[in-house]
């Protein structure tokens, strides 16, 4: 896929592979998919009060039907990269044009039955979530998905329906999202003893 135009912070540079190298890492090992989530920030993470967008998936959805989340999806074999696929699916569901790819924050795995086999075996999926800026705030939604969207704080969460795990995602979204205000980024990796902080060494905004 063509990103003309998109950056990608050194923060994520290591994201610039495809889906099956990475499930064959030992990062990756173990886990049957690759998913991206993609927290959209508007205003961005440097001014103050940054609003998330949150889209609710449609009534007729297998799995999961109206409940709210964070745009994303599978990356997919045409995806040349990560990346590739985190820009293709804010533009598929949310007609947004990602401008950058600005992080990444706290991974989240879970498991849902294997197609085909009536659900008598789990297959267990990692969803990598990033942060981007887009150009414009101008959402149309992917109908077959997605029903509604909306541009939340922190504080707004009690009013929608996520999950326990999306809503854990969300909120590390806005922690990523503080840190980065804060001229600090988190590059802990989950299962490591320690969170580690380094001083952003470039002009953030």
């Amino acid at each position: 896929m063509d990103r003309p135009g998109v950056r990608v912070s050194p923060e994520v540079q290591n994201r610039l592979i495809p889906a099956k190298s990475f499930l064959a890492s030992p990062e990756g090992h173990g886990y049957h998919r690759l998913v991206v989530g993609v927290a959209i920030f508007h205003p961005r993470p440097g001014d103050d009060q940054p609003k998330l967008l949150i889209v609710k998936r449609s009534a007729q959805e297998r799995f999961l039907p109206n409940v709210w989340e964070i745009p994303g999806g599978h990356v997919d074999p045409d995806d040349g990269t990560i990346i590739d696929a985190v820009v293709r699916e804010a533009q598929e569901e949310t007609a947004l044009t990602v401008s950058e790819v600005m992080g990444e924050f706290e991974h989240f795995v879970y498991t849902v039955p294997a197609e085909g086999d009536g659900g008598a075996e789990e297959r267990t999926t990692i969803q990598l979530n990033f942060a981007v800026e887009v150009q414009d705030a101008t959402v149309v939604l992917s109908d077959r998905k997605h029903q509604d969207h909306a541009w939340v704080s922190a504080d707004d969460l009690g009013g929608y329906a996520l999950t326990e795990g999306m809503e854990k995602v969300v909120r590390d979204a806005f922690q990523w999202a503080e840190q980065r205000r804060s001229g600090l980024e988190d590059i802990g990796i989950e299962g490591t003893d320690k969170v580690q902080y380094v001083q952003i060494q470039r002009a953030i905004w």
